[in-house]
């Protein structure tokens, strides 16, 4: 069936939507932030470990102690590990909202496979290798260390605990953004009328087209209506005259 042939009584319709509530899907308050959040939350955690690691750690505390491979080992497990889950979510967050059905739903994929559940596991192996390659570094690094440790633990734990808490905000947020922007060509949002490929107006369309008393009004009456009809009185040819 084609976009243009209706089913029986089903004739376009005016379309009227908001930016919070379409086709009958209201947005949460808290669902654009989470959405942002995530790509925040994603940023800090891809960026800042690599940039730490060779700005501060690599030059000040793991080349002036030769004792220190186990910090060493840890630090690399920590950014290369943020750096592939997150950093590639930052890098295609972006382009999420040019709604291309691909790169949106990868994205989406990435995220809650990847950097939720995955990246959930994996910094709770870095809690356990940090901690470990902390405890081996002695001498005059041992407070610059463990306050790094600290820092890094914060960050990245209250990265994880928005994460935890905005999930079911971000999910709910690009769900609905993908069906409003993604799912039909023409941009409609009526779900019965996607489905079935049926034409929708714009409101200034339907109210060009549309007049009351047209025989394509389909607006029910109310109360306050009035139904007129034509009465044709027919002559009795069996009446007596």
């Amino acid at each position: 069936m084609s976009s243009t042939d209706n089913p029986p009584g089903m004739e376009a319709m005016p379309i009227e939507a908001s930016e919070d509530n379409v086709g009958g899907f209201e947005l949460d308050p808290l669902d654009k932030p989470a959405a942002i959040l995530y790509l925040v939350f994603n940023v800090i955690l891809g960026v800042a470990p690599i940039t730490v690691w060779y700005t501060y750690i690599r030059e000040n505390l793991v080349e002036k102690d030769g004792d220190s491979t186990m910090y060493r080992v840890s630090w690399h497990f920590v950014w290369i590990g943020n750096l592939v889950l997150n950093g590639v979510a930052a890098l295609v967050g972006p382009f999420g909202w040019l709604y291309n059905a691909f790169v949106t739903i990868g994205y989406i994929a990435w995220v809650q496979y990847l950097v939720v559940w995955g990246g959930s596991i994996m910094q709770m192996l870095n809690f356990v290798l940090m901690l470990a390659g902390t405890a081996t570094v002695s001498g005059d690094n041992t407070a610059a260390v463990w306050t790094t440790y600290a820092i890094w633990f914060v960050v990245t734990g209250g990265c994880y605990a928005g994460i935890w808490l905005l999930n079911n905000n971000f999910l709910a947020y690009w769900a609905i953004e993908e069906i409003i922007h993604g799912i039909s060509a023409l941009g409609s949002i009526n779900l019965l009328r996607i489905k079935y490929g049926i034409d929708q107006m714009t409101v200034e369309e339907y109210e060009a087209t549309h007049t009351v008393g047209d025989e394509d009004d389909t607006t029910t009456p109310t109360g306050d209506d009035t139904i007129e009809a034509d009465v044709t009185v027919e002559d009795d040819t069996n009446a007596d005259i």
